[in-house]
């Protein structure tokens, strides 16, 4: 149900729901029984009256013939009209057979144009379909921008290895201090950090939170302010130097969870690494650092 309820994931699930319509759609048209065909109307067949042949040219020319009795002539010609006999097969065309005709021919036409109607529908909405897409993907990109360009940019402007100049009492510590870089404010400000003197790590090593990490209470930084945290790391009378000769260096590792007018939850993870050395601010690690964009 979160899934739905981020507004991130709007687009997407409405280009799901354009091709799920137009599946449908396509479905619902293709199963539509056609009207039936007209049974194609049965020919008659009828035979008609045969003729006897002519006789050819070498009958014509042919041989004198013997002269023949009437009887003989008649019986002779009697035999030839029945073996010259052949039937011919005629369609008688009715009035009925014609209608019949026509409704087929009706029919086709009617099935021709239907599936022209398809075809154009089905592209029709598989246009609509990816003009729908194109447009949310367009919303989608400029909210995008818009987020990027309006959100609040939470980072660490400094971290320093300092103490009161004023006062030889004071301890040494760490001076943290976040910046807005956004141009919409920050609320919901949640900074966990720990830091440690130890030998030198390895430059893969990501150190991890313990039970002495501390939590700050929820805060708010306006676009442009900063938000300075303060942790004591040395009583005043440490000796640095030995402290550098003997190769120990001071690590500080953080974790800041912020929330921009968007109502997106942003994480910034830090990790700084100093060596008692004449420059008061510390440096990045080479792991250890990173933001959840």
């Amino acid at each position: 149900m979160q899934f739905f309820l981020r507004r991130r994931y709007w687009p997407l699930i409405a280009i799901a729901a354009v091709f799920a319509v137009t599946v449908f759609l396509e479905w619902q048209v293709k199963t539509t029984p056609q009207p039936p065909l007209s049974a194609a109307a049965p020919q008659i067949p009828a035979l008609a009256a045969s003729q006897p042949s002519a006789p050819s040219s070498l009958e014509k020319s042919g041989p004198k013939q013997t002269p023949t009795t009437a009887s003989q002539n008649a019986s002779s010609n009697q035999g030839r009209s029945t073996e010259d006999q052949s039937p011919v097969v005629k369609t008688a065309s009715t009035p009925e057979t014609q209608s019949k005709a026509a409704n087929n021919a009706a029919n086709q036409e009617q099935k021709t144009a239907d599936k022209h109607v398809l075809e154009i529908g089905i592209g029709a909405i598989v246009v609509g379909a990816l003009q729908t897409a194109a447009l949310f993907f367009t919303f989608w990109v400029m909210r995008k921008t818009a987020i990027r360009q309006l959100r609040a940019y939470v980072f660490v402007e400094t971290c320093q290895f300092t103490r009161n100049p004023h006062s030889d009492t004071d301890p040494w510590e760490i001076l943290l201090i976040l910046k807005n870089f956004g141009q919409t404010p920050a609320a919901n400000i949640r900074l966990k950090t720990e830091r440690d003197i130890r030998l030198s790590i390895v430059p893969e090593m990501v150190l991890e939170f313990s039970k002495s990490a501390q939590t700050s209470n929820t805060l708010a930084i306006a676009p442009g302010h900063i938000s300075t945290t303060r942790m004591p790391i040395l009583s005043a009378n440490s000796d640095l130097g030995a402290k550098r000769q003997a190769g120990e260096k001071i690590y500080v590792w953080a974790e800041i969870e912020y929330q921009d007018v968007f109502k997106i939850r942003r994480i910034l993870k830090v990790q700084m690494v100093h060596d008692f050395g004449n420059v008061l601010e510390l440096s990045f690690c080479e792991a250890g650092n990173g933001t959840d964009d």
